[in-house]
């Protein structure tokens, strides 16, 4: 069973969900997603353990909390960690030739207590959008991509430039397993990361037309 929740992401600014959470969660849980971090409010799930049973019978009964709630406080909880951009070949680029680029995690564990069970969400990345910083179109795919020579994920600089950075902005699905009821469920695209590469220069690459078997003699 899923539920579809965004959150939406741009540079320098908090992330606000586009489909809020469940009516339970924003009493006590209204900060918001800052770069994977959340701030500004306390998660209640997250404190006092389980109330112990009492013979009272005008105690009000126990209720758990959803799957759902759970997922939305733990990923708020926590600082979620990137999918560990890769740009090669690192430090330096060439018109024409292309740049690669992967992401070298696509899943992350989160383990918290929630009303003093140990509870863990389990994170897979939906898509990933790489942006290569030259004002062309974000290359928005499902596929991580992997080290050279794999070049599934690629980019052709047309221009030469000084400075040049590669953004990387991951969208996470969120799993877990309720500790009070046993149920599964998971929310998809509940939250994005961002991650930039380190800059790096784009040279002007040169065709030098040579006649090997010349070369080869000697001449």
């Amino acid at each position: 069973m899923a539920a579809s929740a965004v959150a939406y992401w741009q540079p320098d600014q908090a992330v606000r969900w586009i489909a809020p959470p469940p009516p339970s969660v924003p009493s006590g849980c209204t900060g918001q997603l800052l770069s994977g971090q959340w701030v500004d409010d306390a998660c209640p799930l997250l404190g006092p353990a389980t109330p112990e049973p009492t013979d009272d019978p005008d105690a009000p009964a126990f209720v758990p909390p959803s799957t759902t709630e759970i997922i939305y406080q733990a990923v708020a909880s926590t600082t979620v960690p990137g999918a560990g951009l890769v740009v090669q070949p690192e430090g330096l680029s060439y018109t024409g030739i292309p740049a690669l680029v992967h992401a070298s995690r696509s899943s992350h564990q989160i383990t918290v207590a929630v009303l003093g069970r140990q509870t863990t969400v389990s994170l897979t990345a939906r898509s990933y959008s790489f942006d290569f910083g030259d004002g062309t179109t974000p290359l928005v795919t499902t596929s991580p991509g992997g080290p050279y020579p794999d070049r599934t994920n690629q980019h052709v600089y047309a221009s030469a430039a000084a400075r040049r950075t590669i953004e990387l902005v991951t969208t996470w699905n969120a799993t877990a397993t309720n500790p009070f009821t046993g149920e599964t469920q998971s929310v998809e695209g509940i939250v994005q990361t961002r991650e930039v590469s380190a800059p790096f220069e784009v040279r002007r690459s040169r065709t030098v037309l040579t006649d090997t078997a010349e070369a080869s003699q000697g001449r």
